[in-house]
């Protein structure tokens, strides 16, 4: 038993042995190099040469360009200013914010532009009495969440429905109603 177990163990040894030890190293090739490559190599690099000179010529022309940054433009707009008003149309007058034209004595002119305003979004929450629906109106540089009964430049919310808002002009002597919806 002693003998088998001396066996077992030398024969472990010898078999790690072998599958640990390196391999033998490959036979060195032959350094030289035959005249067919050599030619094709110099083909090769005359083929080469006109493209790696445009290359180079576009490389130039980038670090000439680069070396002359180009200015900074002016801002277009000023990122600071939100909302704000806009200039009224000769003739016309602004209607306070919150107030009706009756009160104000304010008089529309009759050719002014009309501009509707855009319908953004429309959001509901469900409450005690019901859905209650909210607008997102925007109009010449202003956004505003409104109401049904509320102001919003020379409109008053009538009715938000689920993809419309009903609104009233109260600077015509009409009264003109208009539907905005979603886009």
């Amino acid at each position: 038993m002693r003998l088998a177990g001396i066996l077992a163990i030398g024969g472990g040894l010898i078999l790690i042995s072998w599958v640990t030890s390196p391999a033998a190293l490959p036979a060195p090739s032959d350094p030289r190099v035959s005249p067919a490559e050599l030619d094709r190599a110099d083909q090769t690099a005359q083929a080469i040469a006109p493209l790696t000179t445009q290359i180079d010529d576009q490389a130039a022309r980038l670090r000439a360009r680069l070396s002359q940054p180009p200015a900074k433009p002016q801002p277009d707009r000023n990122p600071f200013r939100f909302g704000g008003t806009s200039p009224s149309p000769k003739g016309t007058y602004p209607v306070p914010k919150g107030t009706y034209p009756e009160k104000t004595g304010y008089v529309p002119v009759a050719n002014a532009a009309l501009a509707l305003p855009v319908l953004v979004a429309i959001t509901s929450d469900a409450g005690d009495g019901g859905i209650m629906r909210t607008a997102v109106l925007s109009m010449n540089d202003e956004m505003k969440i409104v109401k049904p009964g509320q102001l919003f430049d020379r409109f008053i919310v009538e009715a938000i429905g689920p993809d419309s808002v009903r609104i009233v002009d109260i600077t015509s002597a009409t009264r003109a109603t208009f539907i905005v919806a979603i886009r």
